[in-house]
């Protein structure tokens, strides 16, 4: 599994064998990146890829230093039950599940 950030197309896109099988778009709000949504090809599902693509995410933005509003319903509960990603959250941002 590999993931590439796409910035002419404002998403993360996960890679299986060099074919795109999922994404993670995002926008931006100020100088703050929010997640907007994740999608996994259903052939694909079941087999905990979106929470791999979530941390490799997560750990990439961490490295750049970059905060995040989750706005994706997976994505936040995600952070939700891994506390320990939620540094990379502003702490003025209310996380709810």
């Amino acid at each position: 599994m590999d993931v590439i950030r796409n910035t002419e197309r404002n998403r993360f896109e996960l890679l299986h064998g060099g074919k795109e099988i999922g994404t993670l778009a995002y926008s931006f709000d100020g100088d703050v990146t929010v997640l907007e949504r994740i999608e996994v090809e259903e052939q694909f599902s079941g087999q905990g890829l979106a929470a791999e693509f979530t941390e490799a995410v997560l750990t990439q933005m961490r490295a750049d230093e970059e905060a995040v509003i989750p706005k994706c319903p997976y994505v936040r509960g995600y952070i939700l039950k891994h506390p320990q990603w939620r540094d990379v959250v502003p702490p003025d941002v209310e996380l709810s599940a």
